[in-house]
């Protein structure tokens, strides 16, 4: 099975854009399909300050940072630290739930 493609993303964007919107934790967590404590943690240990470690570092998948800033209503720049270019903006395939 092939690895899921993942990107760095930002955290601290992530949690500014959610309380920007006074939206709790648990809620966008839901709404995305995953567990609230998932989300705190991509909102806490991004892509910037993670252990030296390369094999320890977090990135968010992008079929998740998708379903993230989807439910952001952001484009999903506006939370990774790499951008994605035009041809990747939109994945071929993203399941709603």
């Amino acid at each position: 099975m092939p690895a899921k493609p993942t990107a760095r993303h930002n955290g601290a964007a992530i949690r500014g854009i959610r309380v920007s919107q006074g939206r709790t934790c648990r809620e966008v967590a839901e709404r995305v399909g995953i567990h609230e404590q998932t989300l705190r943690n991509l909102e806490l240990y991004d892509s910037t300050n993670q252990p030296q470690d390369a094999e320890r570092r977090r990135h968010v998948g992008i079929e998740l940072a998708y379903k993230i800033a989807r439910e952001l209503s952001v484009p999903i720049n506006a939370i990774l630290l790499d951008p994605i270019g035009h041809e990747q903006a939109e994945p071929e395939e993203v399941p709603t739930s």
